[in-house]
Protein backbone atom coordinates (compact mmCIF):
# COMPACT_ATOMS: atom_id res chain seq x y z
CA UNK A 1 0.00 0.00 0.00
CA UNK A 2 2.77 2.20 0.81
CA UNK A 3 4.49 1.14 -2.54
CA UNK A 4 1.52 2.47 -4.07
CA UNK A 5 0.55 6.10 -2.61
CA UNK A 6 5.02 6.83 -3.40
CA UNK A 7 4.59 5.67 -6.71
CA UNK A 8 1.47 7.80 -7.08
CA UNK A 9 3.01 10.72 -5.62
CA UNK A 10 5.65 10.74 -7.59
CA UNK A 11 3.90 10.26 -10.77
CA UNK A 12 1.51 13.08 -10.19
CA UNK A 13 4.87 15.24 -9.07
CA UNK A 14 6.60 14.29 -12.23
CA UNK A 15 3.28 15.21 -14.63
CA UNK A 16 3.24 18.39 -12.43
CA UNK A 17 6.75 19.73 -13.23
CA UNK A 18 6.04 18.23 -17.02
CA UNK A 19 3.07 20.64 -17.03
CA UNK A 20 4.43 23.56 -15.65
CA UNK A 21 7.52 23.35 -18.01
CA UNK A 22 5.24 22.90 -20.91
CA UNK A 23 3.56 25.78 -19.92
CA UNK A 24 6.42 28.33 -19.06
CA UNK A 25 7.79 27.52 -22.84
CA UNK A 26 4.86 27.90 -24.47
CA UNK A 27 4.46 31.57 -22.21
CA UNK A 28 8.07 32.02 -23.39
CA UNK A 29 7.48 31.42 -27.27
CA UNK A 30 4.51 33.55 -27.21
CA UNK A 31 6.73 36.19 -25.97
CA UNK A 32 9.64 35.59 -28.66
CA UNK A 33 6.99 35.36 -31.26
CA UNK A 34 5.34 38.40 -30.42
CA UNK A 35 8.65 40.66 -30.71
CA UNK A 36 9.50 38.88 -34.20
CA UNK A 37 6.47 39.90 -35.56
CA UNK A 38 7.36 42.05 -37.82
CA UNK A 39 3.55 43.43 -38.36
CA UNK A 40 3.08 44.29 -35.04
CA UNK A 41 7.17 45.79 -34.46
CA UNK A 42 5.85 48.53 -36.96
CA UNK A 43 2.04 49.15 -35.86
CA UNK A 44 4.24 49.69 -32.63
CA UNK A 45 6.14 52.46 -34.45
CA UNK A 46 3.38 54.41 -35.68
CA UNK A 47 4.32 57.92 -34.70
CA UNK A 48 7.80 57.52 -34.95
CA UNK A 49 10.17 58.37 -37.63
CA UNK A 50 11.26 55.69 -39.81
CA UNK A 51 13.25 54.63 -43.13
CA UNK A 52 12.54 52.61 -45.91
CA UNK A 53 13.51 51.32 -48.94
CA UNK A 54 11.69 50.33 -51.99
CA UNK A 55 12.79 47.56 -54.66
CA UNK A 56 13.66 50.47 -56.99
CA UNK A 57 16.20 51.76 -54.69
CA UNK A 58 14.70 54.69 -53.13
CA UNK A 59 14.78 55.44 -49.82
CA UNK A 60 12.15 57.66 -47.64
CA UNK A 61 12.19 59.01 -44.33
CA UNK A 62 9.35 60.15 -42.50
CA UNK A 63 6.82 59.49 -39.98
CA UNK A 64 5.16 56.40 -40.11
CA UNK A 65 0.99 57.49 -39.88
CA UNK A 66 -0.97 54.13 -40.79
CA UNK A 67 -0.05 50.68 -41.90
CA UNK A 68 -1.93 47.92 -42.91
CA UNK A 69 -2.03 44.73 -42.85
CA UNK A 70 -0.42 44.21 -46.13
CA UNK A 71 2.38 46.57 -45.21
CA UNK A 72 0.94 49.35 -46.91
CA UNK A 73 2.13 53.09 -45.49
CA UNK A 74 1.58 55.73 -45.26
CA UNK A 75 4.28 58.70 -44.14
CA UNK A 76 4.06 62.04 -43.16
CA UNK A 77 6.71 64.77 -43.69
CA UNK A 78 8.91 62.13 -45.94
CA UNK A 79 12.44 62.80 -47.97
CA UNK A 80 12.94 60.93 -50.38
CA UNK A 81 16.31 60.04 -50.34
CA UNK A 82 18.49 58.87 -53.58
CA UNK A 83 22.08 57.30 -52.47
CA UNK A 84 21.93 58.87 -49.20
CA UNK A 85 21.47 62.42 -50.65
CA UNK A 86 17.60 64.48 -50.05
CA UNK A 87 15.92 64.53 -53.42
CA UNK A 88 12.29 65.65 -52.61
CA UNK A 89 9.57 66.49 -49.78
CA UNK A 90 6.25 65.47 -49.31
CA UNK A 91 3.80 66.68 -46.98
CA UNK A 92 2.05 62.70 -47.39
CA UNK A 93 2.79 59.91 -49.62
CA UNK A 94 1.19 56.38 -49.75
CA UNK A 95 3.48 53.87 -50.62
CA UNK A 96 2.57 50.22 -51.06
CA UNK A 97 3.60 46.94 -49.24
CA UNK A 98 4.67 44.99 -52.46
CA UNK A 99 7.27 47.56 -53.69
CA UNK A 100 9.27 47.27 -50.06
CA UNK A 101 12.56 46.08 -49.73
CA UNK A 102 13.24 46.70 -46.20
CA UNK A 103 11.95 49.07 -43.12
CA UNK A 104 13.91 50.25 -40.10
CA UNK A 105 11.79 51.65 -37.64
CA UNK A 106 13.05 54.35 -35.09
CA UNK A 107 15.32 55.90 -37.44
CA UNK A 108 15.07 59.25 -35.69
CA UNK A 109 18.79 59.05 -34.92
CA UNK A 110 19.75 58.30 -38.75
CA UNK A 111 20.47 61.81 -40.22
Amino acid sequence: MEKNLSLNYLFNKHVNNFFNKGLKMSNRNNNQQRSKNPLAILQNAQGSIILLRLKDGTEYKGLLKEIDAYMNLILENCTELMEGTPVAKYNEIFIRGNNLLFIKPDASQIS
